[in-house]
């Protein structure tokens, strides 16, 4: 399978990413109204509970709209797929060093971590939108640690927003032009 044919299906069966970040945008909202109204504990399990929840929570929603189908046995991306979600949780004891040192800071070395993950989906979606999202990502942690670093809720507000418009852009730009699944 050629790399545009692997990412023409990877983007087909999970319509460009929109539902995933929908759920995962859905999370840091969720996390952000926690942290909030609950408390900075709270916040913290939310995001990381609800962060394990992404994939299932995405997958029903995939079948929710029709689109269940797996990737092929010969799309290499499923499992590098899985491999960057490995990569990704690899960082989450660095997010929990920074918010050791710096509780305010648990959702911008978050936002860090979430951005770099998504400079592979550029790879898997090929789709060069997934670098504005990162860049986003990376560059408003930082900005967040830097000029806000006495705020702890502002990051998750701030990402949730982002990766909810960003699904809603990906709707509206990228699912309609993808084909329906072949169904048996």
């Amino acid at each position: 399978m050629r790399i545009q044919e692997a990412q023409r299906e990877f983007r087909s069966a999970y319509l460009g990413g929109a539902v995933g970040q929908l759920v995962t945008g859905i999370v840091w909202l969720l996390s952000a109204v926690l942290s909030t109204w609950a408390g900075r504990g709270a916040a913290i399990i939310a995001l990381f509970a609800g962060g394990a929840l992404i994939f299932p929570l995405t997958q029903l929603g995939l079948r929710l709209l029709g689109r269940a189908q797996p990737l092929s046995p010969e799309n290499p991306f499923a499992t590098y797929f899985l491999h960057s979600v490995i990569a990704y949780g690899a960082t989450f004891p660095l997010v929990y060093a920074a918010t050791l040192h710096h509780v305010e800071w648990f959702y911008p070395a978050f936002m860090l971590a979430t951005g770099a993950h998504y400079m592979l989906f550029i790879l898997f979606y090929g789709m060069n939108h997934f670098g504005v999202l990162a860049g986003i990502l990376i560059a408003g942690g930082i900005a967040l640690a830097m000029l806000l670093p006495d705020t702890f809720s502002a990051g998750g507000w701030l990402t949730g927003a982002v990766l909810i418009l960003y699904a809603l852009f990906i709707w509206r730009t990228v699912v309609p032009s993808l084909s329906r699944p072949a169904t048996s």
